[in-house]
Order: structure tokens, then sequence, then C-alpha cells
């Protein structure tokens, strides 16, 4: 109290009156404030009603409906979570906001044993240290209920619980207390790829940068606002050399269980990467249904790509995709000498095989034979056509010349056919001149040595056979018939030789 004087002289007393209202308070409007006193002899009281005074209590608290919010946190899904909404089993969520008095923003006090509690059918989830600001978070693990594992629907109920004195949880006139979300652990499942289909064009009326891709698949349950990206991986034609990989993101549509994604791709990557005839792409999807199912791996991989239905396959290779011409794409598969090692000055036959591995060709062209780098042929041979996977052979002979040590074929040399590639047109072909002008056929006997071999056996052979046929053959003519006398003469001639013999024989012992 504060004692002064007014202008008068009189006393003039100032009260500081200070309410501490608690707990017990009713929670009711309160009228206008009035100040009662009794002066010393006065029988009754006096009453002054201070109108512009007026106030109420508040002691009932509610979760603020304007931070009141609850979401899952559980990857690969994650976002606010409503009334209805899909989860998994073993999604986690989060409920945060504010505790407020009814009617205000101001926060609960801190030191009166007020907590959030959050039911989630089996457990109960509190928070009870609420920040300066009222703020509060409960994370509720929905795998936690091991008895509502199978239950399809979870129900979860949020109450402000420890409220002292006549206070009173009122936040069912402000939000929601009760959650109710749908279980869904069906994934979604990519089936098969619709385009592109066996191969993909790469010739310049192409445009690699937007390549159409289209998918096909099933999922039970709405899928809107659930993102799904697709991904390619180019590789080499051995399929073991990773060449580039990229991803875009998809469009989709559904009906009912059917589920159609489509997009295009850029397989240049930005231009960082070359396609090149021969190699392949695969694809694949990523991303989560409306509950955060991901796609199954099962055919579905980088490692396994999505594959097309067989009767779209013409190339018995569902998985990939080839990198190729759907138009002409010629080729040299081989070239054959009928001599690799030859002479200068000897003549040979050369026989190149032109395969064509796309599209038939729309005009004729030629194919050109040069002897090292010249860079006019010697010979030259003119297709009309060539069908797809067709392989022509092609041959020419050449006079082979000192200093030429390979055969080059070029297809297309004038660039008639519009193709992929055209590092495939030529091939070379080694030849070795190794002789002497006209003796290239020395070379034969060092290639075919057992033939060498047995011909020479069979001549001397053939020689023996025939001296021996010549001195053991019977003659038929007058000379081979010989008078008694004259064999009589020859036996006498032979029986003085035998005599003379035994006489010196025995002259010596």
């Amino acid at each position: 109290m504060i004692q002064t004087t007014n202008d008068s002289g009189m006393p003039w007393i100032i009260v500081t009156y200070d309410f501490v209202i608690g707990w017990e308070w009713p929670d009711e409007d309160i009228s206008d404030l009035a100040l009662e006193y009794k002066e010393r002899g006065s029988p009754d009281p006096t009453r002054i009603i201070i109108a512009e005074h007026t106030f109420f209590v508040e002691n009932d608290l509610v979760l603020d409906a304007s931070t009141f919010l609850v979401e899952d946190i559980s990857e690969p899904r994650t976002g606010i979570i409503a009334d209805g909404s899909r989860v998994r089993n073993d999604d986690r969520l989060e409920f945060t906001g504010k505790v407020v008095f009814e009617g205000s923003n101001h926060p609960a006090p801190r030191d009166a044993s007020i907590e959030v509690e959050v039911f989630d059918g089996e457990h109960i989830w509190s928070d009870g240290s609420l920040a300066e600001d009222g703020g509060y978070s409960i994370e509720v693990p929905l795998a936690s209920a091991e008895s509502l594992r199978s239950s399809p629907t979870r129900t979860c109920l949020i109450s402000i619980g420890g409220i002292p004195g006549k206070g009173e949880d009122m936040t069912g006139q402000t939000v929601s207390t009760t959650l109710r979300v749908v279980v869904d652990d069906t994934a979604p499942r990519v089936v098969s790829r619709i385009s592109p289909l066996n191969v993909i064009d790469i010739s310049t009326t192409t445009d690699l940068t937007k390549v159409p891709v289209e998918f096909k698949g099933t999922e039970d349950a709405d899928m809107t606002g659930s993102q799904q990206k697709v991904h390619w991986v180019m590789r080499d034609s051995s399929r073991t050399l990773t060449m580039g990989a990229g991803n875009a993101i998809l469009g989709m549509q559904q009906d009912g269980q059917s589920v159609i994604w489509t997009g295009t791709v850029d397989l240049t990557d930005g231009g960082m990467i070359e396609p090149r005839e021969g190699d392949w792409i695969g694809f694949y999807l990523t991303g989560h249904d409306a509950a955060g199912n991901e796609f199954p791996l099962v055919s579905n991989s980088e490692a396994s790509p999505i594959p097309e239905i067989a009767t779209d396959d013409t190339d018995f290779e569902r998985q990939w995709v080839r990198l190729g011409a759907i138009g002409p794409q010629l080729k040299i598969d081989s070239i054959h000498l009928s001599d690799d090692h030859i002479a200068p000055g000897q003549t040979i036959s050369i026989t190149a095989d032109v395969h064509n591995v796309g599209g038939s060709t729309p005009s004729q062209f030629k194919v050109s034979f040069y002897a090292g780098n010249e860079i006019i042929p010697f010979a030259s041979s003119t297709l009309n056509s060539i069908e797809a996977d067709e392989i022509i052979p092609v041959s020419v002979t050449w006079s082979a010349e000192e200093g030429v040590d390979r055969i080059r074929v070029v297809v297309d040399p004038d660039d008639v056919i519009v193709e992929v590639n055209d590092d495939d047109n030529t091939a070379e072909h080694r030849v070795d001149i190794v002789y002497v002008s006209f003796m290239g056929w020395f070379d034969s006997i060092r290639e075919q040595p057992l033939i060498w071999i047995f011909s020479v056996l069979s001549f001397i052979v053939l020689i023996g056979i025939g001296v021996t046929a010549s001195r053991t053959a019977i003659n038929h003519g007058e000379s081979a018939l010989l008078d008694d006398e004259e064999w009589y003469e020859e036996d006498g001639e032979y029986e003085d030789y035998d005599e003379e013999d035994d006489d010196g024989y025995d002259d010596e012992y």
C-alpha cells in the first residue's frame, strides 16, 4: 500500500493487488472485478465495481490444431499421414505439435507433470518433457504391436494426461484424437517391358536423348502421390563391362490393378556417352507405392533387367535390348586367301564375306579390294542388294606385288548406304610375300609336309616296284630258249671251276 495526498491535502491511499489463480480455480467466466471494503463504524461494507477489468480463468488444455502433425518417418516413403492413409506394418509414425491452453496460444507449463500420450492398441507411448513453447514429439513403431501384425488397419489414440486440479483435456474439440490407417504389405510389381523391344535404332534418324520407354505392372491400391523411376544400364557386346547408366522419372496410368509406366530416357547421359552398335541396354524400376512398399528385385534389377514378353521377342534375348540398326548395317565377316605365302607375280584368289546385320539395303553398293595402303582398288564388285542377316561371298583375283603386306577390303566405300556404324565396313588380311618371282610353289612343302613326304615315298616305291618287276619278268622271246649243249658246256665250266678251288684249298693245308 502506498499512502499519499491529493490536491486537497487529504490522504490518498493507492492499493496494489496480486491475484494468484491456481488449478483449482473453476473454469468459468468471471464477471467484473469489484473492490469491497468496510470503513470503521460503518455497519455495511462498501463495494466498488471496476467494470473495465473483467476477466476469466482457463485451466483446460488442448493440442494446438495449427501445429498438430503425424508423419511417417520410415524410408523409403516419408511424409504426412492422415486418417485413412496407407502404411506398412513396420513403419514408424511421429506425432508432433504443441500443448496450449484452450482458446489461446499460451503454452502449457513445464512444471505441472503434463504429458502427451499415444495408444497404438497395445502400448502407450508418451512425451512428458514439454518444450518451453509446449512442444512434444512421440514416435510410435507399428511393428512393436506383435498381436496386431496381421490386422488390416491400425488405430492410434492421442490424449493429454497429467493435467492437475480441475483442468481437462479438451483436444477433441480442436483436432481428432483418433488416427486410423490402412496396413498395406503388398508391393507393386513390374511384369514386362512394352517398349523398346529387341533393337534400339541408333542411326542418325533416332533421337537417343529421348528414347520412349513403357512398362506394364500391377498394384492393388491407388499409387497416386508416389514416384517411380526407370534406370538403364549400358553394357558392351559381352555384357560384362558397364559403359554407362542413368535414370528418369516415369509417368503412371492406373486402371484398377493394372498400371502402365511411361517416359523417356537419355541414352547419351547428356552427351557423355556415345552408344555403339552391338552394345546392350537393360532397364529396371525403383520406387514405392502409396504405403512405401518397394518394387521386388526379381526380374527387376541391374543384373536381371525387366524382360519383354515372349511373343514380342525376335532375337532370343528377352531381358536385354541390343543397340543396332533397323536399317542396313554392313560389315566384313571374314577374308579368305587361296594362299597366304606367295611370290611376286603369283595370282591368288581373294574372297570376302559381306554380312548385313541390319535391314535390307535400298540400293546397290560396291565392295572394293585394295593392296596395302593404296587408295585405288585393284578390283571392285557391285552388289545389287543384300537382305537382312544375309551373307554374300565376293571373290576376286590378285597378282601379288612386292612390298604389299596386307589386303584391305571395304564394303560401300562410296558411303551410299546410310548405316549406324561405318567402322566395321573395313577389314584387312595379312599376306607374306616370301619368295622370288614364280617360286611360290616351294611354300607348299612347308605348309603340307606330310603330303609331300607321302608323294616322294610313293614315287620311290613305284620306281622300286618297276625295277623289280623288270628283272623278274619271264622272257618269252627266242633268246630265252637255249640248247642242251650250251647248258652242258656251262655246267662243265662250273665243275672245272669247283675242282680248281678245291685243289687250291688242299694245297694251303
